[in-house]
């Protein structure tokens, strides 16, 4: 997929458009992430707001961060502080709550990349793409997924 910069007609907002070419995403997984991207409602998940489609591509209309990932934030600056790191790890941990706890969501590809950081330097989670329900207390995703970089050792044996 490839994203975009856009202007939202109905809100008069600058938005991120995430293009996804139908042939390398099969259906059933776009209308996964659609749902999980409709279902979300919490101050540290990047806002969806429409879902268009034409013949090769599918569309999400969500919210645009202007701050920049907290990869590139990283590398530009070295580091982050330990209060900075805090402030952005406990608001993690509130969206990790909300999706495990209240909609059942695990993201499965948590990494720098994927948290932006909007103009008031509070955190969005972005990129459901990999992300799946799960049911019942003891539910159990037995799909390996996410980025190879990020994966634990005990993956590779």
């Amino acid at each position: 997929s490839a994203v975009f910069k856009g202007f939202h007609l109905a809100t008069h907002q600058t938005v991120a458009i995430k293009m996804i070419d139908k042939v390398c995403f099969p259906e059933d997984k776009f209308q996964r992430e659609l749902e999980i991207m409709k279902s979300l409602d919490h101050p540290f998940c990047a806002a969806f707001f429409e879902f268009l489609e034409d013949d090769q591509h599918y569309y999400l209309v969500m919210e645009h961060i202007d701050g920049g990932n907290l990869f590139s934030i990283i590398n530009s600056t070295g580091s982050l502080p330990e209060w900075k790191s805090r402030h952005y790890f406990c608001q993690l941990v509130s969206a990790i709550d909300y999706l495990h706890s209240e909609l059942k969501i695990a993201h499965r590809d948590l990494k720098v990349e994927n948290v932006m950081i909007d103009r008031n330097d509070n955190i969005r989670l972005i990129d459901f793409g990999l992300g799946n329900m799960f049911r019942g207390e003891n539910a159990v995703l037995q799909t390996a997924c996410g980025s190879p970089a990020y994966a634990p050792p005990e993956m590779y044996h």
